[in-house]
């Protein structure tokens, strides 16, 4: 089969299956999405404390956008972002608004600080396995307001924000994987979802398509749409939904989709670039732009960068940096 159907490799299945080629992950990839789907969702384990309304008010401008403030994302923290995050410094240091493992408590608080008038991209979410802290023992959702190379510049930023914002130290050593690792997904645009099951059939039909004849990604993405224009959506999922799951659940689709629940509570599956997953928002003279992973194939991501802040989902990808294998 040619190296470039495997359109089904992902982070996840190399690191956990170094040995085998990309033609063997692209012969597994319906086991893989057919595994996934047994991981459950953690559990909220009670409230967190909710800000007083008192505390929510708008941040001094300069502070706000202060030159200390880095890139809104993981840099430095996941690999798969070194492209867009190249030259620019690591944080060492991130102030929380709020840390928990209430989803709900996430949403509001997510909703809350547009009040804030945070630089672009914040807050953002993200789990404490993905922001790897000093202390190995969190656990939960962290909502970051601003992450910061010094730890000065960290307090003297936290100092303004609502009471009980945290200032945390983080790690840059990489972790082994862990398949029960979990990650944040903030739905940032009015999505429709699909069921599990539609998007099994979807992408078994892609797969067999591509292995006859490969095509280029932005093309993938085309036929991908007219499949899907042909389902029927299981919800659509609005702006600032969260979702806590564990990561072999959040590959199940490569990037493809990302999981989250329906309003009633029903488990389907939204475009990966209607979410702020392995993202990070740069800003540079006045330009605010987003920078995603939307494929990973042997072991190299494929970067998309768009302008933030305009409905993107249904749009043709933009890709700054194609990955190959």
């Amino acid at each position: 089969m040619n190296s470039q159907v495997s359109s089904a490799t992902t982070s996840w299945a190399i690191l956990a299956l170094a040995a085998v080629g990309c033609a063997g992950r692209v012969a597994n990839s319906t086991t893989d999405r057919t595994a996934s789907t047994v991981a459950a969702t953690p559990a909220p384990a009670g409230t967190a404390t909710p800000i007083p309304e008192a505390a929510w008010r708008p941040l001094d401008r300069e502070l706000a956008s202060t030159p200390t403030l880095l890139a809104a994302g993981l840099c430095g923290l996941d690999p798969y972002l070194n492209q867009p995050c190249d030259g620019l410094p690591s944080p060492h240091f991130a102030v929380l608004l709020l840390a928990t493992e209430d989803v709900a408590a996430v949403e509001n608080a997510l909703h809350k600080a547009g009040i804030l008038g945070l630089a672009a991209g914040y807050p953002f979410a993200a789990s404490f396995d993905d922001l790897r802290t000093h202390d190995p023992s969190r656990r939960g959702i962290a909502v970051v307001a601003g992450l910061f190379a010094e730890r000065e510049d960290a307090e003297r930023y936290r100092e303004h924000l609502p009471a009980g914002a945290e200032l945390v130290e983080l790690t840059l050593e990489e972790e082994p994987f862990d398949f029960d690792n979990t990650s944040v997904v903030v739905v940032t645009e009015p999505a429709t979802a699909w069921s599990y099951e539609d998007l099994d059939r979807v992408e078994k039909d892609l797969d067999e398509t591509l292995a006859k004849k490969w095509v280029t990604l932005p093309k993938q993405r085309e036929r991908r749409l007219a499949a899907l224009a042909k389902l029927t959506p299981r919800c659509v999922v609005a702006p600032g939904r969260v979702s806590w799951v564990r990561k072999r659940k959040l590959h199940a689709f490569l990037q493809n989709y990302a999981p989250v629940s329906c309003a009633d509570g029903r488990e389907a599956w939204i475009e990966w670039r209607a979410t702020r997953l392995e993202s990070v928002v740069t800003r540079s003279g006045g330009v605010i732009l987003v920078h995603q992973v939307v494929l990973v194939e042997c072991d190299v991501p494929t970067i998309e960068t768009r302008r933030w802040g305009a409905p993107l989902a249904a749009k043709p990808l933009g890709l700054s940096r194609p990955g190959r294998c």
